[in-house]
């Protein structure tokens, strides 16, 4: 029998993503569960009443972001793959929590500590929502206790232009204009993706972005950011071809019945990037391993140069560490220029903004504006001179005419015998 169309997707490096549709175009076919999940396991307990408790359990802590459902749900399914289990039954009969918990972080040993503590977190709240007795396990003090901090244990490859530059030689139009923007403005993808033409003030000088509190971590604060000519340059680039992208990868990923539907609801997003994050990601991984940068960390095995990256090059780049705080909206980072106007803010980012620049190349004046220092104290130099002279001359002049007044000789000036006076 045929799989349901949330079932089966068609994978690709591209795919167009609208609210629980997801589009995908290649040849390799998976379960849509595992787009969702950690394991394939945990994939095949995601039926009806598994779902609905989920889901309930999102209503109740009033969960409505995509990404943080994302991140609950895997931890949740982790937990019920490793005790073997199921949700549907797990509190319908007698279970020893402290042990399956116990199982449950063991499981997780070779995971970095700030992941334990998202999936040990994503767990407890979901077990604690059905039974509350749950909440108060002394076993939750003891995982407490032993997970190691919560920085990450992977390597990381440090980013710089030239990392950059070699890495976007593989890109298209869009993902330039994508990564050209996060590295020169310092916002997150999920802030990229979430950008309308309205948020660019690309009519200033340089350009202005104004991420929206729902588009930001948190959706607490506005954040006011710039980008550089090259990036602006690439965003108009991209907004030329937009429509025209758009309409392709649909015909190349939609079936006849739905060419009549999908169609419509892309006229109606207006987001610069009308893709998810995950599609983001993909297009970085099939770039970084083009270009050579696509090796994994030994003991985690992620990543070593990820998106993420990027905001972490603008920030050490930028060369004004207050500025790159406060366009990166860094809630706790403490600085005068978060009483500054965005004017203000404007001035200080283009004095810096070349050093943000991948492909354009600021001209070096560094020896050209030595000479011309030099130039201009010998030039002074030479005027001052001149100006002794004229003084002196206009001296001997003044008494030459006092003499002839007088009918004297001038002091210092040889008379007829030749003898100075």
């Amino acid at each position: 029998m045929a799989r349901s169309i949330v079932e089966k997707h068609i994978y690709t490096c591209w795919y167009y993503s609208l609210a629980t549709e997801v589009k995908w175009m290649k040849t390799k076919t998976i379960d849509a569960g595992t787009l969702l999940t950690a394991s394939p396991k945990a994939v095949a307990m995601t039926k009806g009443e598994v779902m609905d408790m989920i889901e309930k359990f999102f209503e109740k802590k009033l969960i409505d972001n995509r990404n943080t459902k994302q991140a609950y749900r895997q931890g949740i399914n982790m937990f019920f793959e490793a005790i073997g289990k199921t949700p549907e039954t797990y509190f319908k009969s007698g279970n020893n929590y402290e042990e399956d918990i116990a199982t449950f972080f063991k499981s997780l040993k070779d995971m970095p500590g700030l992941s334990k503590k998202n999936r040990v977190n994503a767990a407890r709240q979901f077990l604690s929502t059905y039974d509350r007795n749950i909440k108060t396990l002394e076993i939750w003090d003891t995982i407490r206790d032993r997970i190691k901090g919560s920085e990450p244990i992977s390597e990381e490859t440090p980013m710089e232009a030239e990392d950059i530059r070699k890495i976007l030689q593989y890109s298209d139009v869009c993902a330039k204009a994508m990564f050209l923007m996060m590295s020169s403005s310092g916002m997150r993808m999920e802030s990229l993706i979430g950008i309308v033409p309205s948020d660019i003030h690309d009519d200033e000088e340089p350009t202005r972005i104004v991420l929206r509190p729902e588009i930001v971590k948190g959706k607490r604060q506005t954040i006011t950011t710039f980008m550089t000519p090259e990036a602006t340059e690439s965003y108009h680039a991209w907004m030329k071809v937009r429509a025209q992208w758009l309409a392709s990868a649909v015909r190349r990923t939609t079936t006849k019945s739905e060419k009549k539907v999908v169609p419509t609801k892309i006229q109606l997003d207006d987001r610069v990037f009308p893709m998810s994050g995950a599609n983001v990601r993909l297009m970085w991984s099939n770039m970084t391993a083009k270009a050579g940068y696509g090796q994994k960390d030994k003991k985690t095995k992620r990543a070593l140069c990820h998106p993420h990256g990027i905001r972490k090059f603008f920030r050490s780049w930028l060369g004004d560490s207050d500025l790159s705080e406060v366009c990166m909206g860094h809630k706790g980072y403490l600085s005068t220029y978060r009483q500054y106007d965005y004017k203000a803010l404007a001035k200080i980012y283009a004095k810096h903004m070349n050093n943000l620049n991948i492909f354009s190349k600021p001209v070096d004046l560094a020896g050209f504006t030595d000479d011309l220092k030099a130039k201009d104290t010998e030039i002074q130099k030479m005027k001052d001179e001149m100006q002794d002279l004229k003084l002196k001359i206009v001296e001997l002049m003044l008494a030459k005419h006092e003499a002839q007044i007088n009918g004297g000789q001038i002091d210092g000036a040889p008379n007829g015998n030749g003898i100075s006076h």
